[in-house]
């Protein structure tokens, strides 16, 4: 039987579209391992406000990503630029990693700013 991958229901006869949102109908769902994503580490930077333009650069090639900063920054909330030991390290899919290493390391190299 065919499901929408979006809404997940399962439909019967020779639908081929969901009803709800027009998303075309699969045969099977996926699993939660076919979901999974695996993240990798690019790398550090010494600036959150830099990691933001970084992610945002990635973001505009289709690639999503996380940042992670040190537990000063966590903790207090706060957005240095380059505070002593600070830094934030940038993540991404593994299937993705090619494309945002180069993004992160075309920009980390205009600004010197790797770790």
């Amino acid at each position: 039987m065919p499901y929408c991958p979006k809404c997940q229901y399962e439909f019967k006869g020779t639908v081929t579209k969901c009803l709800d949102c027009g998303t075309e109908l699969v045969e099977q769902l996926p699993t939660k391992q076919d979901i999974y994503v695996k993240w990798i580490s690019l790398g550090k930077i010494n600036s959150s406000v830099y990691a933001e333009m970084i992610r945002e650069a990635m973001k505009n090639k289709g690639i999503e990503s996380y940042s992670h900063s040190d537990l000063f920054h966590d903790v207090f909330s706060t957005t240095a630029t380059s505070q002593a030991g600070s830094y934030e390290e940038i993540f991404v899919p593994e299937d993705k990693k090619e494309l945002a290493k180069d993004i992160f390391d075309t920009m980390i190299q205009e600004d010197g700013e790797k770790e």
